[in-house]
């Protein structure tokens, strides 16, 4: 039996879900030599992110909840820096970079509207 937890309502976690599919098919793509670096280090940060999103939803208080969504949205932050790397070290084709960058972004915008309206 599935549960049917409040964070999988969220449009940011139903966001996420997808961008950490598609991260996890492009970084399949990088170089060996990255296999435990930057491959390894990015899925990480977005299965960060999207825990931090999941605690921040079942927590009791508005200010514990927030605190989550600061964390995922900071963590959120550290991946745009290892995929920028990644863009730069030529890991992301050009047909990806724009994919990536935009879905950054609209993670970005959903997580400061979420921390913004948890008072």
């Amino acid at each position: 039996m599935l549960l049917k937890l409040n964070h999988k309502s969220l449009d940011v976690w139903q966001r996420g879900i997808l961008f950490a599919e598609y991260l996890k098919k492009i970084t399949s793509c990088f170089p060996p030599e990255e296999k435990y670096e930057l491959t390894k280090q990015s899925n990480r940060t977005m299965l960060s992110v999207l825990s931090n999103i999941s605690e921040g939803a079942s927590r009791p208080t508005p200010k514990d909840r927030k605190r989550f969504y600061v964390i995922a949205r900071s963590s959120l932050v550290e991946l745009d820096t290892q995929l920028e790397l990644a863009i730069r070290f030529g890991y992301i084709d050009s047909s990806d970079q724009q994919k990536v960058k935009s879905g950054l972004n609209t993670l970005f915008a959903l997580l400061s509207g979420i921390i913004k309206a948890t008072r």
